[in-house]
């Protein structure tokens, strides 16, 4: 246990909100794998109910009222600043980082399991991006920025009659961003140029195209820089 001897001190110095009964904290980053974003601490007598990562990820497959509860809070408290991390939007203005926000969509692929099978496939050497849940294919429309929240995905490209991974993507990394700024430039006769599939469970951010165009890609003074292009055109090269 930490005890905080000036709590006053500690409100002042930074940023904070007071929880209440009822309130929920933590479900992101359990559900993420990742670390605690903020520290929570009682100033009076509490009772808490903990629940495991692995029964927040069973309640929000089977209950979508418990899904949407979750995405709204992370749309609300954490992805104006997941976007702000990112080059493309760091100098979008409040206004127009809240309404990028308003519009990102939030998406889902592969099974929480997905270990188990992953274990399987391998031991018979079927492991190859043909069986993982595809997120985007080859030759698609560029509908939208696809930025990884959690998990992990593969780039891959076709190659005669079978396919080559490029690379692999995992949370704060995206995908897409290339071909939505050539088609914003003039060029409809873009395609996605590789496979986005997810390796076991994947959640996603989806900034829809039009959004881009609006808020975006206006405001920049240069191409963006985009990696997973960039080692695509390469490899196909």
């Amino acid at each position: 246990r930490v005890f905080l001897q000036d709590v006053p001190a500690v409100l002042e110095q930074h940023e904070t909100a007071e929880l209440t009964s009822g309130s929920l904290f933590g479900e992101l980053a359990a559900l993420g794998r990742v670390p605690r974003t903020a520290t929570v601490f009682a100033e009076g007598e509490a009772k808490l109910l903990e629940i495991r990562w692995q029964g927040l990820r069973e309640l929000r497959k089977f209950d979508q009222g418990w899904r949407r509860r979750i995405d709204e809070n992370y749309r609300n408290n954490a992805l104006t600043t997941h976007l702000r991390e990112s080059a493309l939007f760091k100098g979008l203005d409040q206004e127009k980082l809240k309404e990028v926000a308003a519009n990102t969509l939030f998406e889902t692929y592969g099974s929480f399991d997905w270990h188990i099978s992953y274990q399987k496939m391998r031991q018979k050497g079927q492991i190859n991006a043909g069986r993982e849940p595809a997120i985007v294919k080859q030759g698609d429309y560029p509908d939208g920025l696809l930025m990884i929240r959690a998990g992990f995905a593969r780039v891959s490209v076709e190659l005669g009659n079978g396919s080559r991974t490029v690379t692999y993507l995992s949370a704060g990394d995206s995908f897409g961003l290339s071909s939505l700024y050539a088609l914003w430039k003039g060029d409809t006769e873009r395609e996605v140029s590789s496979t986005l599939t997810a390796v076991g469970y994947v959640d996603v951010i989806r900034v829809p195209g039009p959004v881009l165009n609006e808020l975006v890609f206006p405001s920049l003074e240069k191409p963006p820089e985009d990696p997973v292009s960039n080692l695509t055109t390469r490899l196909l090269d």
